[in-house]
């Protein structure tokens, strides 16, 4: 009888190794790139960040010089961070969602993802309102949420941080309320019903932007006076005592919306 024999603590088990190589080529078949994944070079994905960026950039200042939010405006303003969050899916964790500051050199898609739906809700909350907020507010939160998740599929990065959550989320939601009322005013179509009304007064608030506002005595379902944020042409053509319309719509979306306007 030979030693290993005798010696049963000698003769080693190749079941433990098996199963830990087993589980180390799982993890790494869970850790490759899918399909869809596939790693792009620093260069290809610098030009999709400054051809994002440029196409937000350009839309931004469309939104800000238009007559009006029409509605292919407000689409494409709302398409473009989807893009975004596509360009850095498909490019495998090369491109990222955010930027981590101003340290970080990574190629981003952050313009892109945010400044079209910051453009597009400041333009279309400055034009259009709703008479029921709580539904229109509904609307930004599932369209948001659309949004936050095909963010967090994009970037695994984000997950793993709380500021990465939590610009995700307000990004998303500012996005989805723009999104939401453009879509619900600017694709509509329903006829309108129009209440005449005067101008009880007047002012501008200045924040972050300026805005300007209507203060309107009661007309059709608002039964109190009510002030109204409206663009500066709008403001600038009326005084106090001035008369204006009001036509109210039944909504793209079935939330019932207005606009501030000079009666013909």
């Amino acid at each position: 009888m030979n030693e290993l024999t005798q010696n049963p603590a000698l003769v080693h088990d190749p079941a433990p190794d098996l199963a830990a190589s087993q589980a180390e080529l799982q993890r790494q078949a869970y850790d490759a790139p899918q399909p869809g994944d596939v790693p792009e070079t620093a260069a290809q994905a610098r030009v999709q960040q400054w051809g994002l960026a440029a196409l937000a950039v350009g839309v931004m200042a469309w939104m800000i010089f238009a007559p009006q939010p029409n509605a292919l405006l407000v689409l494409t303003a709302a398409v473009v961070p989807w893009l975004a969050a596509m360009a850095a899916c498909w490019s495998g964790g090369t491109l990222h969602v955010f930027t981590r500051g101003r340290g970080d050199r990574r190629p981003n898609v952050t313009i892109a993802f945010m400044l079209p739906g910051i453009a597009l809700m400041m333009r279309v909350t400055g034009e259009f309102h709703v008479l029921n907020l709580q539904r229109m507010v509904a609307v930004a939160c599932v369209a948001g949420a659309a949004l936050a998740a095909a963010g967090l599929l994009a970037d695994r990065e984000v997950r793993r941080r709380a500021s990465g959550w939590i610009a995700l989320v307000a990004m998303s939601g500012v996005w989805g309320f723009g999104a939401g009322l453009g879509v619900d005013a600017a694709l509509d179509g329903s006829p309108a019903t129009v209440y005449r009304t005067a101008v009880m007064g007047h002012h501008v608030s200045h924040g972050r932007h300026t805005s300007y506002y209507l203060t309107l005595a009661p007309w059709g379902p608002q039964t109190e006076d009510d002030s109204v944020e409206v663009p500066w042409k709008t403001y600038a053509a009326f005084q106090v005592g001035d008369e204006v319309c009001v036509p109210l719509r039944a909504g793209t979306l079935g939330v019932a919306w207005y606009r501030v306007e000079g009666c013909r």
